[in-house]
């Protein structure tokens, strides 16, 4: 079980530092990441750039922490995923990636109490 629980662990942690490999150079090349500065931005651009910073400093905790990083990552993503659908009728798919990230980081975490709490 442990094997398998460090496997997990170093999983989640490739896949986060992918995401942050790819994300902050698209966060910070939009140009003025800064929300709600640019009257060119729809109101669903500013909420993702609202959440941007939040998601990023939420997968850096998680290296650490799992759970806290988890629950900082997960829930602003998909409170912008749920209100993006009904903004533009539609998902941004490729924000499931941390959200799953997000998820399975919670779950890492819970599993990490069981194993504390079973010694």
């Amino acid at each position: 079980m442990a094997k398998n629980l460090n496997l997990f662990r170093l999983l989640i942690r490739v896949l986060t530092i992918i995401v942050l490999i790819v994300g902050l150079p698209f966060y910070l090349g939009y140009g003025n990441p800064l929300p709600f500065m640019n009257p060119n931005y729809n109101m669903l651009d500013n909420l993702w750039l609202t959440v941007f910073p939040i998601m990023f400093l939420g997968l850096f905790i998680s290296m650490r922490f799992h759970k806290a990083g988890g629950y900082i990552v997960a829930v602003p993503v998909a409170f912008n995923l749920v209100l993006g659908f009904f903004i533009n009728g539609n998902l941004s798919t490729i924000m499931l990636i941390p959200l799953v990230i997000g998820v399975m980081n919670i779950i890492i975490g819970y599993m990490d109490e069981d194993n504390i709490n079973s010694r």
